[in-house]
C-alpha cells in the first residue's frame, strides 16, 4: 500500500498535528485525518510527505494510534523522514518536504481515522 498526507504542526514544547491524506490499498483509494499530540519542539511547519505501509493485512488495520520519534530542524524549506507504527502491527515510512521554521525532537502520538 502506499500512503500521500499533508498536514501542519506546531509546537511550543509540546506539540499538535492535523493532516489529511489518502491511502491506496488493493487498487482502491481511502481519505483519512491525522490528528496527533506529542512532546519537544518549537515553532511551526507545513509538511507533503508520500510513503510505504506495511504489514496491512485488511483495511480496518489502517485506522488507530500510531506511533513515531523525531528530530530535526527546518529552516525555511527541508526534507523528513519518518517512521510510525500502530497498534496493529502496521508501519509507515514516509519522506517528504517540510516549509517553515522549526525544532523537533520527541515521541509524536497520531490518531488515523478513515473517513470513507
Amino acid at each position: 500500500a502506499t500512503i500521500s498526507v499533508g498536514g501542519m504542526t506546531a509546537a511550543y514544547k509540546g506539540a499538535v498535528a492535523s493532516a489529511k491524506g489518502t491511502l491506496n490499498y488493493q487498487g482502491q483509494i481511502h481519505h483519512f485525518t491525522m490528528t496527533g499530540v506529542g512532546y519537544g519542539g518549537y515553532g511551526a511547519q507545513k509538511v507533503a510527505a508520500t510513503g510505504e505501509v506495511y504489514n496491512l493485512n485488511s483495511l480496518a488495520d489502517f485506522a488507530g494510534i500510531y506511533t513515531s520519534k523525531s528530530k530535526g530542524v527546518t529552516l525555511g524549506n527541508g526534507k523528513m523522514q519518518s517512521k510510525a507504527s500502530n497498534q496493529n502491527g502496521v508501519v509507515v515510512y514516509l519522506t517528504g518536504e517540510r516549509q517553515g521554521l522549526a525544532t523537533n525532537s520527541g515521541v509524536r502520538t497520531f490518531k488515523v481515522k478513515l473517513i470513507d
